[in-house]
């Protein structure tokens, strides 16, 4: 008993094989035929901690890495929304617009920062 429990801590091949095709947004059937086992295995992986555990950090992982990109591209972004905003050569339709885009997504920018901050301050009072 205690190595299937050892056995079931641990990601073999095929569950890494899984891993990567369900990350790529292949469905069970797909990411089990890419695995060489049936869907059912799939699913029953997925009940295990340590496929659960591994799926899910590699999607945070995932998201972390896009979000880094977009961030990469936001100041480049809110730049050229200012170059608009400013530009006499665009109609006042196309400035408008502009700012309107700016502060459509205010808020949302705005509350994504503060709740960062809480938490990192949550955090610190954690440690």
């Amino acid at each position: 008993m205690a190595e299937n429990d050892t056995k079931s801590k641990q990601i073999t091949a095929k569950m890494a094989l899984a891993l990567s095709a369900l990350l790529s947004g292949k469905t069970t059937d797909q990411a089990a035929a890419v695995a060489g086992v049936k869907p059912r295995t799939i699913y029953r992986w997925q009940a295990e901690p340590a496929f659960r555990a591994a799926l899910d950090q590699a999607a945070q992982d995932m998201a972390k890495d896009a979000a880094r990109a977009l961030s990469a591209g936001l100041a480049q972004a809110v730049n050229e929304l200012l170059k608009q905003l400013a530009d006499p050569k665009l109609t006042a339709a196309d400035r408008r617009h502009a700012a309107n885009s700016i502060l459509a997504r205010w808020p949302g920018i705005h509350d994504s920062i503060v709740i960062t901050e809480k938490i990192e301050r949550l955090e610190e009072i954690i440690k």
